[in-house]
């Protein structure tokens, strides 16, 4: 064949190249978008040792890559190749193949599909970003502050908090709280998000307007006042807990929760009192009086629990102020309300006797043994 016709050829199909090649650099990344962990290899070898639904090999080069993926759980191998081209459309881009899922005759099948090619992203060595960055799929391997670290594309929240000393490693910044609403705006799932802003809550500390911040997360309100009341030991100024009420919009909600705070002044002073004498008869049966008096059973219970959050008492006389009152409910409220001001703790277990249901009777001694 002459060398005008071979040149002829190469011109029309583009088959030939008369040029050096030019040395690229890329990355891959194979995804399984069911969420399935596999393993991959590229030329035989192993690019993750733990099985991943995100899998990125750094640093391919131009030529043929054999493709090899073991799924967990799935018998047999998906195997292919990619021919990566010299050229400058392929230089320091990331090239993204997606495992495409097919039911024939009663079995799952595999096979590589391209998705993109795009710059490159996610760097080997994990980094700590100064300001929040784009949590796509193909960032991995980073640390957002002190509140969490993505890995496998979730994130790991980091537990600040010790329950024991009721204190934290660190402190949450309005920067990890950036980091935090950042996340939730790249997440579409509304049952991660309560997730993920319910681990943060749960596992640091925060002053009561960043505490807003991620209650203002939740949709609901029952959700909102619910961790408001599991954060109060979480905050590091609770004397500005009042200020936890802005995230409220309901003045209903905002009463509750404002009555949860006077609730733990109250015990707050209960446990200084340091009951040693139980309040005189002629004082209990002004307060015993005054219960019997209430209205309804929650004035009722309002009252009682204000009393035995400001007096000391005997197991006998709560006891009676129990027998007040006709259902458990109420009884079970105002033995643990009581319970900080007994002075005869060792024979507390007689209020037991004024409970109609036994597993409420059993749930009392379990509070009192605990």
């Amino acid at each position: 064949m002459s060398f005008i016709r071979i040149y002829i050829i190469c011109f029309v199909l583009g088959l030939c190249s008369f040029s050096r090649a030019q040395q690229i650099n890329a990355n891959l990344v194979v995804i399984n978008p069911y969420g399935k962990v596999f393993t991959l290899y590229v030329n035989d070898e192993i690019v993750n040792k733990e099985p991943q639904a995100i899998v990125k090999a750094f640093n391919v080069h131009e030529g043929w890559l054999k493709l090899r993926v073991e799924i967990e759980g799935v018998a047999g191998k998906i195997t292919d190749s990619i021919h990566l081209k010299s050229i400058e459309k392929y230089n320091n881009k990331e090239i993204t193949l997606s495992l495409k899922e097919r039911i024939t005759e009663g079995k799952n099948n595999y096979k590589f599909e391209f998705i993109s090619i795009g710059d490159l992203s996610g760097p080997v060595t994990p980094i700590v970003p100064d300001l929040p960055v784009n949590l796509s799929v193909l960032d991995e391997n980073k640390k957002f502050g002190n509140i969490y670290e993505m890995h496998l594309r979730k994130p790991i929240y980091l537990k600040n908090y010790d329950s024991a000393s009721a204190k934290c490693l660190v402190d949450l910044d309005d920067k990890d709280i950036e980091y935090h609403l950042f996340l939730l705006k790249n997440t579409n799932d509304y049952s991660e998000r309560i997730k993920y802003t319910r681990r943060a809550i749960l596992f640091n500390c925060y002053t009561a307007e960043r505490l807003v911040k991620l209650l203002n997360t939740f949709d609901t309100e029952i959700e909102k006042l619910k961790y408001a009341k599991l954060a109060f030991p979480h905050l590091t100024d609770k004397s500005n807990a009042k200020t936890v009420e802005n995230a409220f919009l309901f003045k209903s909600v905002s009463e509750e929760y404002e009555t949860f705070l006077k609730n733990i002044a109250a015990e707050n002073y209960q446990k200084s009192l340091n009951c040693k004498q139980a309040v005189a008869d002629n004082e209990y049966n002004e307060i015993y009086v005054s219960v019997v008096k209430g209205k309804y059973d929650h004035d009722k219970i309002a009252i009682a629990k204000k009393a035995v959050q400001k007096h000391c008492f005997s197991s006998a006389q709560v006891k009676k102020l129990m027998d007040i009152f006709t259902h458990d409910r109420e009884k079970l409220e105002l033995a643990k309300a009581a319970y900080g001001s007994i002075v005869d703790k060792e024979n507390y277990k007689i209020a037991a006797e004024s409970f109609m249901f036994g597993e409420n009777r059993k749930d009392f001694l379990n509070f009192i043994s605990n």
